[in-house]
């Protein structure tokens, strides 16, 4: 298993477990700053509800990239025709990097920096989740242009080595009538 394989699997792995981490932090900060105390109902901050979402888009997109890795599964060398797969997970990994960077940001700057117990837990786990998507996102851009080669099938190359736009197995022309 080259490389990018292995340090993609390893990353896509450990951002699972990280998302699942953060996931069940920001469900109880959000369930603990949602009570009502005396008929006074609390109010949830944007930041926690921002890390719940971005933890559960994280789920959704380390699911996803599971499946177009199935569904890109080269067969003896020759990718299938799905030319789309590597903007698609390109494009999926950068707006994940992007959610993650609002989002330990904001709650970074809605505490001043200094933030403790379990906002401090889930600014720790969103800074690692950056991170990681900051990793991943380096390798499959590294993967895309060819710099590096992936056997996986959710991380074929864009381009040809030559240049040329990489569209594997195309099929016949179409012809105007």
């Amino acid at each position: 298993m080259p490389f990018p394989d292995l340090a993609i699997l390893a990353l896509l792995a450990t951002a699972l477990v990280f998302s699942i981490i953060e996931l069940g932090l920001s469900a109880y900060a959000v369930s603990v700053t949602d009570r009502t105390y005396y008929g006074y109902r609390g109010h949830t901050p944007g930041e926690y509800a921002f890390l719940l979402f971005a933890s559960l888009w994280t789920l959704l997109v380390v699911g996803a990239l599971a499946v177009l890795d199935f569904l890109g599964a080269r067969k003896g060398g020759v990718s299938r025709p799905y030319p789309w797969l590597g903007w698609a997970t390109l494009g999926v990994n950068f707006v994940t990097w992007v959610f993650w960077l609002a989002g330990f940001s904001a709650l970074a700057a809605f505490f001043g920096g200094n933030p403790r117990g379990t906002a401090g837990a889930l600014l720790a786990f969103a800074v690692m989740l950056w991170l990681i998507f900051t990793a991943l996102l380096i390798l499959n851009a590294l993967t895309a242009f060819t710099v590096l080669r992936s056997d996986r099938g959710a991380y074929p190359p864009l381009f040809s080595r030559d240049g040329k736009v990489s569209r594997p197995n195309q099929g016949p022309a179409m012809t105007s009538a």
